[in-house]
């Protein structure tokens, strides 16, 4: 444990410093410090040097963008051009409705009916169609599933 100085000996050891010559510092460590000090501030650039590259750095990124956005105001207008002189234009509801292979409610009917047989057999599903509602009766698709359910859990 550390013991402090009494008040008698605090008041000599004041004494004593203040009648003898301080201790003086090298007489080179003023011009050390400030050497250090500039050597520091060399080392770093300095914030107008900073902020200038960073606007450098800005105006490039601006004409980067800007030349982005040309060259897809170029293209946008180029391609038109390139595409051997077709016109592009949207077929009309008719055309695309003609185009289409439009198969009539008898093909429609006879392609599920052929997939109920597939999946019931042959005469499991001569049964189906001999049971009370014929199957060509139920409109929806839910309807057939329906009647299917009802058809399997019976069984």
């Amino acid at each position: 444990m550390m013991e402090y100085l009494t008040e008698e000996e605090l008041n000599a050891l004041i004494r004593e410093v203040e009648m003898t010559e301080m201790t003086s510092a090298p007489p080179d460590l003023l011009d050390d410090i400030l050497q250090k000090i500039d050597l520091a501030e060399l080392a770093k650039p300095p914030r107008i040097l900073r902020i200038e590259k960073r606007r450098k750095e800005f105006r490039r990124f601006c004409i980067q963008v800007a030349s982005s956005v040309a060259a897809a105001i170029v293209l946008l207008f180029m391609l038109p051009a390139f595409s051997g002189g077709k016109e592009m234009t949207v077929p009309a509801k008719e055309q695309v409705l003609a185009a289409s292979d439009v198969k009539s409610k008898e093909e429609v009917l006879e392609r599920r009916d052929n997939r109920l047989m597939s999946r019931l057999g042959n005469s499991r599903y001569l049964d189906f169609l001999r049971s009370d509602e014929s199957i060509n009766d139920i409109s929806s698709e839910d309807g057939v599933k329906n009647r299917i359910f009802n058809w399997r859990t019976n069984q």
